[in-house]
């Protein structure tokens, strides 16, 4: 998996801040993130944006995953894509 590109990285850290996420969070905020920039090298997105996150949480998540934790990814990438949606 590949770093996170320093200047997604800076906007990134801006919007947890900016959003109030607990700073206790933002380690999993940021893996979630290369996650996600990962699919998305691997799997080129569809041209429809709700279609992308669709197919990564169908990728990233077997049925036995915590209902929880599919809430905390979905409201993370709904959250990140609008910010970062050119890259």
């Amino acid at each position: 998996m590949q770093p996170i590109p320093a200047d997604i990285l800076m906007q990134f850290n801006a919007v947890l801040i900016e959003k109030a996420v607990p700073s206790s969070l933002h380690e999993d905020y940021r893996k979630w993130l290369k996650y996600y920039l990962d699919f998305r090298v691997k799997y080129p997105p569809p041209d429809i944006k709700s279609e992308q996150v669709r197919l990564f949480i169908e990728k990233m998540f077997s049925p036995t995953l915590l209902l929880s934790l599919r809430r905390e990814i979905r409201t993370f990438v709904h959250a990140s894509r609008s910010e970062f949606s050119e890259h």
